[in-house]
């Protein structure tokens, strides 16, 4: 895990921070099916609505002017600018069902992890916008909102990213097996170059590629950490791209003896999803299911722990790419 950079700019430095948030609905919360719809979709939508209704100084409007206003708000100093959409970076304030809401009770629970300085000086106003959510309710397809109050928030981690690695591993049996679970629906998109073929393909059957995700995630998380500590544009754009791919190439190289022992990933296809940015609309394909490694795992722990806590593929900022590590009773 470790990387040949600068270790001042160690993204395994960066701050992070895990809650679980319990709730309670009005009544039980039901899912309808619906072109483009998932509860983490629902519960993003809604979260997206809530920052910019309490992070815009200027309020709510304002902040929509802002962000059709070719996206804009991104290079907006209030919170909603630096939490809602950061320039071509994922929200760093990540929320989650902890499991889908049963239609048998009315508590529910969900997990709010702060990604960075920047998202853990907004703590305070997560804790406003998760109160605007509960009295605005949750749109899943029905006539009513289904309305619902936060009844308490738990500590589960504070500290840096490296930190949480470490106890990870330390409270975990790495042996020589470990199972990724896909609860939601992860999507995995690459661009091909090949004639006749479209320039993006969603990677919803076949073998799971492991070394991209990896990669594409330890890329990400480096572009981030130098985003979040204001070093980025104080740099080259080269030095920033040799960073991260060199993050790439560390989590690509690190399951040189990590093989697929078993798959089951099931495609599923969500429909389409508009898109606020353009007016287009994107498709939501993917897969959910789960895949065993076998194999020496230690050399990949860190990456698969990042993984697991910031999720994968595309669309995380709406609610999907949840990923869950396993250690099989069959060990």
């Amino acid at each position: 895990m470790s990387l040949p950079c600068d270790p001042s700019h160690s993204p395994f430095d960066l701050p992070i921070a895990k809650m679980v948030v319990q709730c309670r609905s009005e009544a039980p919360i039901r899912f309808a099916t619906t072109e483009g719809a998932h509860p983490g979709t629902v519960l993003n939508g809604l979260l997206g609505i809530g920052l910019l209704n309490k992070g815009c100084r200027f309020g709510y409007k304002r902040a929509v002017e802002c962000l059709e206003n070719k996206n804009k708000l991104s290079d907006c100093s209030c919170a909603a600018g630096m939490i809602y959409k950061p320039q071509n970076f994922p929200r760093p304030v990540r929320l989650l069902f902890h499991e889908r809401p049963s239609p048998k009770t009315s508590l529910f629970s969900l997990e709010l992890i702060f990604w960075g300085r920047r998202a853990l000086n907004a703590e305070n106003l997560m804790l406003n916008v998760l109160e605007f959510m509960g009295k605005s309710g949750l749109q899943t397809g029905f006539d009513k909102k289904f309305t619902f109050s936060v009844l308490d928030v738990t500590e589960i981690f504070r500290g840096a990213l490296k930190e949480k690695i470490r106890a990870c591993l330390s409270s975990q049996k790495i042996t020589n097996r470990l199972l990724l679970e896909f609860p939601n629906v992860f999507i995995f998109k690459e661009t091909l170059n090949v004639k006749g073929q479209p320039a993006r393909l969603a990677m919803a059957e076949g073998e799971f590629p492991l070394a991209k995700v990896l990669g594409n995630v330890a890329n990400e998380l480096v572009r981030w950490d130098l985003e979040d500590r204001g070093l980025a544009d104080q740099m080259e754009k080269s030095r920033v791209d040799m960073l991260a791919e060199a993050a790439r190439k560390s989590a690509e190289s690190s399951i040189t003896g990590i093989e697929i022992d078993h798959a089951a990933l099931r495609p599923v296809d969500l429909g389409e999803r508009a898109s606020r940015k353009n007016n287009t609309k994107r498709s939501l394909r993917g897969f959910v299911g789960h895949v065993v490694l076998r194999g020496n795992l230690l050399p990949a722990m860190g990456w698969l722990e990042v993984l697991a806590l910031w999720g994968g593929g595309q669309e995380k900022s709406s609610g999907l790419g949840q990923v869950k590590l396993w250690v099989p009773f069959n060990t």
